[in-house]
């Protein structure tokens, strides 16, 4: 173990010589000067890579490891014609820099996990700055939870526990202050490593925390002894709470106590208590994370809690206290799912949906503590995208179905922006606005590449024939239009996402009574192929995945070798036949409608959905089955995707392989 330690050693001290300078010897990116020095400027100057060629600019990131985090920052690369070049202000607080370039898909790091761009950085005394060694051992490894997210490809391996410990060692011997903020990694490191004499080593940095005193010191003592000395952390625990009853660890516990109340009133009570105590700022937001809890979470939960009393008035004033995450969350649980179930009108939605838009506006610039590694550019981008998934399409149909047409056209085109005509809802929504202002144009651009992208609807399709008339003077032609209009590729495509679908075994018998009082069983569909489609009432992508399944029953309509019945499960309502039948009959649904059995004593219906996900160790609706002739099961499907016309394309293409049996 000693010729192995002083043979790291020795290679860690020639490494820390030359990585200053390593970007001078054999690399495409060079510093001038050689050696960095926080708070100075310093020239980067890039080869790119040969994939790189044809730009006149190439955007770069640079990851400076400041108080023991990753900070970005966004660079961008010019070039005179033969060398690429840009300048960097070194912040003062950097102690280690790491780099990326990226152009398009093309995304250039450096050349390997031991040798990416990387850069230490020193203080003007030449010393190496807090966190210089820890940033390089961290980097490397995932195991600590300290990389840079997306930066290393960890799929092809990370540098040892060994390594990572050598560098903390490097670290906490070569700067004093990050003795406290690195002791609990820097045991955790060495345990790993099962480097020798580790559980002394363990007790002489308990013993220096301990003396130390501050509440981080003791919080790391605490940690340290949570894997060897339970009876020691508890103590430390308590000492900590006597010390700093308003600390870190305080809020912690606090919060453990209060997620144990079950009277809501009673829980909201406390975490009004305990934002009171625990005022958020990013130290207390930090203990929070590590632990799996965040402050947006005591929000939402008041927040839920005000909404189930009907308590609305409050609410906005913690939604304007949220982050941009948090905002997110409430906005889909108390617009989107409502919109999409229609407990409530749109037009009662609208005032709760339109102050949550707005706010998110408002707060969209602002980057929270935990998304530091990602640069302004990013984040704004990573902000469109997430506002693309949750708000801009339910809002969009929010608008549109209180009259406000413009508004809901700049929300739904803002949602394409981000889905190229992937999303059907969208495409059906934009086709729809585009009709309703009499734009002719845009309404086909939208209509065909929603059919090229398969994810078109019976309403659009109906859309794009009568705009194909109106056009043409008469419907000759169309057939073959559309069939144009089609990707070539999607067969095969369908024909893949089929695949996954296959399952074998013979379908357990069953007999249900329709919605006319009839009994209907499996032993009546032998010859036949038949399609059972597990759904319920309460259910929102069951309800959403019916507009494709009647596209599907339409095609076979003349087909009367298959067969198709949709069992309604999993009910909780005592009046669910009839709802179910009501549901099916507004929205124009012609189907055979099956109930499911109920066994004796049990609440809800669900014993033929229940013996298939047994048989097949599954679970979810919708659910559907395709059975051959024969009673054997050939596919099972969970879930929707959101394209009526793609669901159909999946089912026409298991319903003919199913017939093949």
């Amino acid at each position: 173990m000693n010729n192995l330690k002083k043979s790291l050693s020795l290679a860690i001290f020639l490494l820390v010589l030359g990585l200053s300078a390593y970007a001078q010897e054999g690399s495409r990116l060079k510093f001038n000067p050689d050696h960095l020095v926080a708070g100075q400027n310093v020239e980067l100057l890039y080869t790119p890579l040969s994939s790189m060629t044809g730009y006149s600019q190439i955007p770069g990131i640079v990851y400076s490891y400041e108080n023991f985090r990753w900070i970005a920052h966004d660079i961008m690369m010019q070039t005179d014609g033969k060398v690429w070049k840009a300048t960097y202000k070194i912040p003062e607080g950097a102690g280690f820099l790491a780099f990326k370039f990226k152009v398009g898909e093309i995304v250039d790091h450096g050349t390997s996990l031991n040798y990416p761009f990387v850069a230490f950085v020193a203080d003007n005394t030449g010393r190496y700055k807090q966190g210089a060694y820890a940033g390089w051992g961290f980097l490397r490894s995932e195991k600590y939870n300290r990389s840079i997210p997306d930066y290393m490809d960890f799929s092809k391996g990370e540098v040892s526990d060994t390594i990572v410990y050598h560098w903390l060692d490097q670290e906490v011997r070569n700067c004093r202050a990050s003795n406290v903020p690195m002791a609990s990694l820097y045991i955790e490191a060495m345990r790993s490593a099962n480097i020798d004499n580790v559980e002394n080593e363990a007790k002489r940095v308990v013993k220096y925390l301990l003396n130390e005193g501050s509440e981080d010191a003791l919080l790391g003592a605490m940690r340290i002894t949570q894997m060897s000395n339970s009876q020691q952390s508890d103590s430390i625990s308590k000492a900590i709470l006597a010390k700093y009853p308003k600390g870190k660890w305080a809020l912690k516990c606090q919060y453990d106590l209060v997620i144990k109340v079950k009277d809501d009133n009673q829980k909201k009570g406390a975490f009004l208590q305990l934002l009171n105590d625990f005022p958020r700022n990013d130290e207390f937001d930090s203990m929070l994370d590590a632990y799996g809890h965040t402050y947006d979470g005591i929000y939402q939960t008041i927040i839920y809690i005000d909404y189930i009393n009907n308590q609305n008035d409050s609410m906005l004033s913690y939604v304007h206290k949220m982050s941009f995450g948090g905002v997110l969350n409430v906005f889909y649980r108390l617009v989107d799912i409502p919109h999409k179930r229609k407990d409530i009108t749109d037009k009662e939605l609208y005032p709760l949906a339109k102050n949550i838009v707005d706010y998110l506006d408002v707060i969209r610039k602002t980057k929270p503590y935990r998304y530091a590694y990602l640069t302004d550019s990013e984040w704004e981008n990573k902000v469109e995208r997430m506002i693309g998934n949750v708000v801009y399409l339910p809002y969009a149909e929010i608008l549109n179905s209180i009259g406000e047409t413009e508004k809901s056209l700049e929300y739904a085109r803002r949602a394409q922006n981000l889905s190229n005509y992937q999303s059907s809802p969208l495409n059906e929504l934009m086709a729809y606005l585009f009709k309703k202002t009499g734009d002719d144009k845009e309404l086909q651009n939208v209509l065909e590449k929603s059919v090229f992208a398969n994810q078109v609807s019976e309403y659009q399709m109906a859309m794009l024939k009568e705009l194909y008339i109106k056009n043409n003077k008469s419907d000759k032609g169309y057939e073959a239009y559309v069939a144009g209009l089609k990707n070539p590729s999607e067969k095969s495509a369908i024909k893949k996402v089929v695949a996954n679908y296959k399952k074998t075994g013979v379908m357990p018998a069953w007999r249900l009574v329709d919605s006319n009082g009839k009994t209907v069983s499996s032993e009546q569909l032998k010859g036949k192929v038949y399609v059972l489609d597990f759904w319920s009432t309460w259910c929102v992508p069951c309800k959403a995945s019916l507009p494709g399944m009647k596209l599907a029953v339409e095609h076979y309509k003349n087909d009367k070798g298959v067969a198709f019945y949709f069992i309604d499960t999993q009910e909780f309502a005592p009046d669910f036949k009839v709802n179910s039948a009501k549901y099916l009959k507004e929205n124009g649904f012609d189907f055979n409608l099956l109930y499911d059995g109920k066994m004796p004593n049990k609440k809800i219906n669900e014993v033929l959905c229940n013996q298939v996900m047994k048989k097949y160790t599954i679970s979810g609706i919708p659910m559907k089955v395709v059975v051959d002739k024969k009673g054997n099961v050939r596919f099972l499907a969970i879930g929707y995707k959101g394209s009526p016309s793609e669901l159909k394309d999946e089912m026409v293409e298991m319903i003919e392989q199913a017939k093949l049996y």
